[in-house]
């Protein structure tokens, strides 16, 4: 009986210990950071098309001190939509698994989100307007993969078109994207995020436009030149779509041509011009000696 009851003992201990971490499983925090204009935050979470934690647009988050937004949820809800409660911006449909707390970065105000399982800190979106725009890249010595580099900065010659001008050897490749205000993170990317990706590079032709994705997980564009040239690289973004466009103009080397300068001999006419002038005078002075003379005699 006493073996018994010993047990017993043991197995509430056992049972008290491991409340708290039971209890602490059965629920998880959605961190998330949304764009600045965003008044308000939503978290709508569902298992399936039958069971939801709550109706549309789903619960409200609360704001934090650094500007994220948080809810604690049951765990077991694997799908989760953030959403500002008034229909005019939500991330797609969000796989979170349902069982780890879980740190959401939306990329735009509609659409992808990246999901993160460690907290990675607030990330610096800079101005939602678009003031600079950079190409960044490798294989050409005026390229770098630093946003905030000078050399890197593209020109806006147009409305919503960039330009950038490379010298380029022929045969000479480099691997480029775009990246605006300064920032890999400032919601202006075209051609992808990460300068390390092991992605194969979508392949430009010159003169042909190429559709370009946004974000963070597209990969580096690249462009061979086909002879020494001056490389144009523009971004347009006047339309709905953003394109990458490369053209080349072939340099033209300098020729010094032999210029013959023709003699001015104008001077050569004016002298023999005097020199005619200066006989006619000496003529006809010696004929008005000789006709004084003559009449002197008679």
């Amino acid at each position: 009986m006493k073996r018994i009851f010993a047990i017993f003992c043991v197995l509430v201990c056992l049972f008290v210990l491991a409340a708290p971490a039971m209890a602490a499983s059965d629920t998880i925090t959605i961190t998330v950071q949304v764009p600045k204009e965003w008044t308000s935050v939503h978290l709508y979470a569902w298992i399936d098309d039958t069971h939801n934690l709550v109706a549309w647009p789903g619960t409200p988050m609360t704001k934090c001190s650094d500007g994220r937004y948080k809810l604690e949820i049951p765990a077991g809800y694997p799908y989760v939509i953030i959403n500002n409660g008034l229909g005019s911006g939500q991330t797609l449909d969000l796989f979170i698994g349902g069982t780890s707390d879980m740190w959401i970065v939306m990329e735009t105000a509609e659409g992808t989100a990246i999901m993160h399982y460690t907290d990675p800190g607030v990330f610096n979106f800079g101005s939602n307007v678009l003031t600079s725009m950079a190409l960044v890249g490798e294989g050409n010595g005026a390229l770098t993969w630093d946003p905030a580099d000078a050399n890197c900065e593209m020109q806006l010659i147009k409305s919503g078109v960039y330009s950038k001008n490379l010298t380029m050897s022929k045969g000479e490749t480099i691997l480029f994207k775009f990246c605006g205000n300064d920032h890999w993170d400032a919601g202006y990317n075209f051609g992808g995020y990460d300068p390390t990706d092991t992605f194969t590079p979508a392949v430009l032709s010159g003169g042909v436009k190429a559709e370009l994705s946004t974000g963070y997980s597209s990969v580096n564009l690249s462009y061979t030149a086909t002879q020494d040239c001056t490389l144009t690289v523009k971004l347009d973004m006047s339309g709905s779509v953003p394109y990458a466009i490369v053209e080349e103009n072939a340099i033209v080397e300098d020729t010094v041509e032999d210029v013959v300068e023709e003699k001015d001999n104008s001077w050569l006419i004016w002298v023999i011009l005097l020199a005619i002038a200066l006989v006619v005078v000496i003529v006809i002075g010696v004929v008005v000696v000789l006709v004084v003379v003559k009449r002197k005699n008679t």
